[in-house]
């Protein structure tokens, strides 16, 4: 469902966008002619060209494979954009972009960021470096999916966005089913469960619905235990 709001409410939130923070107001005004709120239930596809901006919820960005199932390249939580890349080509999206929980999307027009970015010289370099760093990430998660096995996988996953605890553990509150986590990682719904029972009973991790709990051993094995406690809180950013 879309909805329009103010022109102004547009501007001020697309302010709130670190891609568009600070930028000229008449290059602000031009995105925001061109933007509208669109609410997507559980299941459903986002439609649509240009970036898209969450700002509430998960989304899946997926392929088809041939044997009929899936391959989840990404899973987009808030604050995250997508749709970048394809403003250079005519593919819409890199994939299938479907709602894994209810969601709010911020669509930009493709015509009005190619607009933005012609008029305004920091833009390009920021959408360039959100590109950079998504390429850095496939290439590291590539290379992840090549030499390590998928318990490894699930420890670095589940370490990249635990929040620290006063009693020494980390938290990971799961925004979504744990079948959306396996197909992200590239295993099978049993085979994560039979790793999450394994790192259980080794004691390294505590599961209490969807709230997964690392403990102290895990982080000081995995030498994370200082980074983790010293960084900022990534709840609402969980499996992005």
């Amino acid at each position: 469902m879309m909805r329009r709001m103010p022109l102004e409410d547009l501007s001020l939130i697309l302010n709130q966008v670190g891609l568009f923070r600070d930028l000229p107001p008449e290059v602000r005004d031009v995105l925001a002619r061109a933007t509208q709120v669109v609410s997507l239930a559980k299941g459903q596809a986002f439609q649509g060209s240009g970036v898209g901006h969450v700002m509430s919820g998960h989304l899946k960005q997926a392929i088809s494979m041939p044997d009929g199932g899936e391959k989840v390249i990404d899973i987009l939580g808030p604050h995250r954009q997508f749709g970048l890349a394809e403003l250079f080509g005519r593919a819409e999206h890199g994939g299938a972009v479907v709602a894994v929980t209810p969601a709010v999307v911020l669509q930009i027009g493709r015509e009005a960021v190619l607009q933005a970015l012609e008029s305004c010289s920091e833009l390009p370099r920021r959408m360039l470096g959100e590109m950079a760093q998504r390429q850095f990430s496939i290439q590291q998660e590539m290379a992840a999916d090549g030499c390590q096995s998928g318990a490894s996988r699930v420890e670095e996953y589940l370490l990249r966005y635990a929040e620290p605890s006063r009693d020494g553990r980390a938290l990971v509150d799961l925004p979504f089913p744990k079948l959306v986590m396996a197909a992200r990682l590239g295993l099978t719904p049993e085979t994560l469960s039979r790793i999450f029972r394994e790192m259980s009973e080794a004691g390294l991790i505590q599961v209490q619905g969807r709230q997964v709990w690392l403990q102290p051993c895990l982080l000081m094995r995995r030498g994370v235990s200082a980074p983790v406690a010293a960084r900022p809180a990534q709840r609402s950013h969980a499996f992005c």
